[in-house]
């Protein structure tokens, strides 16, 4: 018999992809962060806006980004979700942007294999020029990626909006516009909100837990620390483990016994 091997998902997917009726304790920052890209008068909505999310990882950034990001696109003439990651591959992150903005165009002109990084810039120049546009800059590492990015996307005077993410407090307030206003640094998920997610991903729509079940998920919560990320890939572990029961006390006070106070340090950085 074959060595059997565990699959385990891309949280960048579940950020991108996942059902936003299962998305929990987000409604109230999501439309915080809508108000602060479309306030203000006539005149400073013309000028492009760039806010920029910061938060270590794990702490659900790029699911914020997403659920704004499909919340307003509607309103605008084009649109790009991209992430950058730890290794910045400028080329490919400018294909991606650039298919996004106008796959019938990135096709026509064959930009994914004729065109150099110089020449990519000043293409997405000129189909940014008088487009009103909203792209979303996921998961920056390093301010010199943003340096080079920021080139592509000028301030055409069109309203355009930019939403960028990073672990790092320091690019978030170069990233963002003068406004300090535009710095947002991401939060944990409340008590109530930590309980919600947790039962909803073992419990499915009867998300109660059980009354003897009770106290160790409070336990267990209490070292997620708010965190999204920890306590989605705890709650998976409860719900789908080797022996199939999930109200088996045994296993949740064993999980509960086995990780420590670092948890979500562990968590973060898978992400």
């Amino acid at each position: 018999m074959g060595t059997r091997t565990k699959t385990t998902i891309d949280p960048l997917l579940v950020a991108l992809y996942e059902d936003r009726n299962n998305i929990v304790g987000i409604d109230g920052t999501r439309d915080e962060i809508i108000v602060k890209l479309c306030d203000g008068d006539d005149e400073s909505k013309q000028q492009l806006k760039i806010l920029s999310i910061h938060g270590f990882g794990g702490l659900g950034k790029t699911t914020l980004a997403k659920v704004v990001y499909d919340s307003l696109q509607a309103q605008f003439d084009c649109t790009a979700f991209v992430s950058v990651s730890r290794i910045f591959d400028g080329m490919q992150l400018f294909k991606d942007i650039f298919f996004q903005l106008d796959a019938r165009k990135y096709n026509t002109m064959n930009i994914g294999e004729l065109f150099t990084e110089s020449q990519l810039i000043d293409q997405l120049r000129q189909l940014l020029q008088s487009r009103r546009y909203f792209i979303v800059v996921d998961d920056l590492w390093d301010i010199n990626a943003w340096n080079t990015i920021k080139y592509a996307l000028q301030d055409n005077k069109n309203g355009s909006r930019i939403i960028t993410t990073t672990r790092n407090v320091i690019i978030s307030k170069q990233c963002c516009s003068a406004d300090g206003n535009l710095n947002y640094s991401m939060k944990s998920l409340s008590e109530i909100d930590s309980q919600r997610l947790f039962n909803e991903r073992i419990f499915g729509s009867n998300n109660k837990c059980p009354l003897e079940l009770e106290k160790v998920s409070k336990d267990i919560l209490k070292k997620c620390d708010g965190v999204p990320l920890a306590i989605i890939t705890l709650a998976s572990y409860l719900a789908n483990g080797p022996n199939g029961n999930i109200k088996e006390n045994d296993k949740w006070s064993i999980l509960l016994d086995s990780i420590g106070h670092d948890l979500t340090k562990c968590i973060s950085r898978r992400r």
